[in-house]
């Protein structure tokens, strides 16, 4: 069976930054989740350290994943090395398994996948058991899966360790459709994001995954691998809610 993650920007933000994350571990595993995904933009500066999240994550028998918005190509279509360094190395203290980027300003003839090779085997990743991804953020250029298809499989043609973050709603934001996406990227996805939009007054917004037996995400859920991870990315008001939402998806 696969673990299920709930992320930290599920709940209130304003809640998140004056309490700290580590305040809805407790919750999350009640839950029945078996991790929490630390989310850089909600840490404030007075909610203590990455190693404080740490210890509070093994207390409540939980595993991590680290999400940054930073992009791994910067607008010149450069590897963000320092950007990116920072990150890696935060998810590490962390004890994050998996940390994930938006692919960025990826140029699919200009943007060096070699050099993000010998970038990342410079970290030494594998003392760490770190998994690098890259996630289809809400931009056209983090969002294009023609970009995230070139740049994953280059990647995996010149053993780059670096797999994919795949969310299903953000593809509504781009214009992509979700179950092409599907359909090309499921080899190297490693981590699923779920949440469900709808167009609401002129703009999309994120809501719970709809329960019903011929809803799409079920239907997507077919096309990944049945042991990959995944993660509740939608509003969650309490307790019994992370509950029923967490069982939904474990039993999908």
């Amino acid at each position: 069976m696969q673990p299920i993650f709930i992320t930290l920007n599920s709940f209130q933000s304003k809640e998140v930054q004056e309490k700290g994350q580590g305040h809805f571990f407790p919750l999350i595993a009640h839950a029945g989740a078996q991790g929490a995904e630390i989310r850089r933009e909600l840490f404030s500066e007075e909610v203590g350290s990455l190693q404080d999240l740490r210890t509070q994550l093994e207390e409540a028998h939980l595993t991590s994943v680290y999400s940054a918005p930073v992009d791994l190509f910067n607008a010149l279509g450069s590897l963000n090395k320092e950007a990116a360094a920072l990150t890696v190395m935060e998810a590490i203290t962390l004890g994050a398994s998996l940390v994930k980027f938006s692919l960025g300003h990826y140029n699919m003839q200009r943007s060096s996948v070699t050099e993000l090779k010998e970038w990342l085997a410079s970290l030494s990743l594998n003392d760490h058991n770190l998994q690098i991804t890259i996630e289809n953020d809400q931009t056209n250029h983090g969002g294009s899966l023609e970009k995230i298809h070139h740049f994953l499989k280059e990647a995996k043609e010149q053993h780059v360790p670096v797999k994919m973050t795949f969310d299903i709603g953000n593809w509504s934001f781009t214009g992509e459709d979700v179950f092409s996406a599907a359909k090309v990227l499921s080899e190297y996805v490693v981590y699923l994001h779920f949440k469900h939009i709808e167009q609401q007054n002129g703009r999309l917004v994120t809501l719970p995954l709809p329960a019903g037996e011929t809803s799409e995400w079920r239907e997507l859920v077919s096309h990944f691998s049945n042991d990959i991870p995944r993660a509740i990315e939608f509003p969650i008001s309490d307790g019994n809610e992370a509950c029923s939402y967490t069982a939904l998806l474990a039993n999908a």
